[in-house]
């Protein structure tokens, strides 16, 4: 058996277009894989993924991992129940979906959209870094119980579009990195000093297209990034030092541009290897996997090691989705009818072909993650107005409702243990405690 260590934490959310790899929305509109893409929230090495292992790539943060919950989630049938907690009910019904299991309750504090969580001023809670408009970045901390959360300074930048968090000076302190897709020439990190965020290192990037992904590259102990290159370009890997990034290296994309990407070991040597995947503006197809195995200080390209199919969004998730310890891809088509497709890995970095999953109309993979510690990993999707979880049961996957409203961010909020889902619907913010 092959340790599993896929890297998808870390990523911004993002948002794509109607019609092939355009200028994602903002968070707000819906919470996106890419969304950047997802976080680990753990203030010591959260890693890109969602797994039973412990994280690898430095202090948690963003839109796609969660942690490890004690208690596993149980899908409930009842649309409305009281808990010990007045005023809060749980979440269930619409489309005919049983309830996941989670009690909602009103935040109160949050505004903004494109979050990053993690825990910023190191005192065990989950914070997050929001934007109240395009030129800012604001920490919200958390009270401690993920009911109320107390706004930080406003820090001006020069890159208001999608964010994500990670440790880019390798002091165990959750950063952020962020740009805007309008901008598209920099890249700017912002350390965490003591709580609040220093002034942007800004990283000149022509480059800054789809797939932005935040992984300990390397594995030096802090956290690099990898951004899809456009019109046939390849995919930019930057590694940090210091909070200072450098692009590195280039990985070649089989076809088109780079729309949707993931780290993980999938050949499970103990180092992050890099699948992508490739669209040519949504054209009906079926678009070959990517792989670059990392060997020594490069990389070995495997250009075709799968099929996937042209979607928009673009998706590509590794996990363990079968939970026989070798790391697999998820990937979104949306030909006749919106589904994901399961590609289970062979253990070589190959994958057998692909199993189709229907999903409802409009509905889209946003983060992995192993939500009821069973040892599969777990999608969380959104649309519709409606956040759901997809619960891995090894042949498959059931579907559950989580609440209303878009994917915000997944992390133990309350600190009990067990994954909270932020839902943001409209102004208003609601917290989906696990119970």
């Amino acid at each position: 058996m092959h340790r599993c260590k896929w890297m998808l934490g870390f990523v911004g959310l993002v948002v794509a277009g109607a019609c092939g790899p355009g200028t994602p929305a903002d968070t707000d509109a819906t919470s996106g894989s890419t969304a950047t893409t997802g976080a680990e929230p753990s203030s010591e090495g959260a890693s890109e993924t969602e797994s039973t292992e412990s994280p690898t790539s430095g202090p948690g943060t963003t839109g796609t991992t969660g942690p490890t919950p004690t208690t596993s989630v149980e899908p409930e049938t009842a649309t409305s129940s009281t808990t010990d907690d007045p005023g809060t009910t749980t979440t269930g019904g619409p489309d005919g979906l049983a309830a996941c299991g989670f009690a909602e309750s009103t935040v109160r504090g949050l505004v903004g959209q494109a979050f990053v969580a993690g825990d910023f001023d190191q005192d065990g809670a989950i914070d997050l870094v929001v934007k109240p408009d395009g030129g800012t970045a604001q920490i919200h901390f958390n009270g401690g119980n993920g009911a109320a959360f107390t706004a930080g300074l406003v820090h001006d930048i020069a890159n208001g579009g999608q964010m994500a968090g990670g440790d880019f000076d390798g002091d165990g302190r959750v950063d952020v990195v962020h740009y805007d897709f309008t901008i598209a020439d920099e890249l700017q990190v912002q350390l965490n000093i003591g709580g609040e965020l220093a002034p942007p290192l800004s990283t000149p990037s022509d480059a800054l297209y789809y797939t932005f992904r935040v992984a300990d590259v390397d594995g030096d102990g802090d956290s690099d990034v990898s951004l899809g290159g456009r019109h046939s370009e390849p995919v930019d890997v930057l590694l940090a030092d210091g909070g200072a990034l450098t692009a590195t290296h280039q990985l070649q994309v089989s076809a088109c541009y780079a729309t949707g990407s993931d780290w993980a070991d999938f050949d499970g040597d103990g180092d992050l290897d890099f699948a992508v995947v490739g669209d040519c503006n949504a054209v009906l197809g079926m678009p070959p996997i990517a792989m670059h195995l990392r060997e020594g200080d490069g990389y070995v390209a495997l250009p075709d090691v799968g099929l996937a199919e042209s979607s928009d969004p673009p998706v590509l998730v590794a996990g363990d989705y079968d939970g026989d310890g070798v790391v697999d891809l998820v990937t979104q088509g949306h030909h006749q009818t919106p589904h994901f497709n399961r590609h289970l890995g062979v253990g070589d970095a190959t994958f057998a072909a692909l199993e189709p999953f229907e999903v409802p109309d409009d509905r889209w993979i946003r983060q992995a993650l192993d939500a009821d510690a069973d040892g599969r990993t777990d999608l969380l999707a959104d649309g519709d107005g409606l956040v759901v979880l997809y619960r891995s049961t090894g042949s498959g996957f059931e579907p559950c409702l989580v609440g209303a409203g878009v994917l915000a961010a997944a992390a133990d909020f309350d600190g009990d243990g067990r994954l909270d889902v932020m839902l943001k619907e409209g102004p208003s913010f609601t917290l989906a405690r696990g119970q």
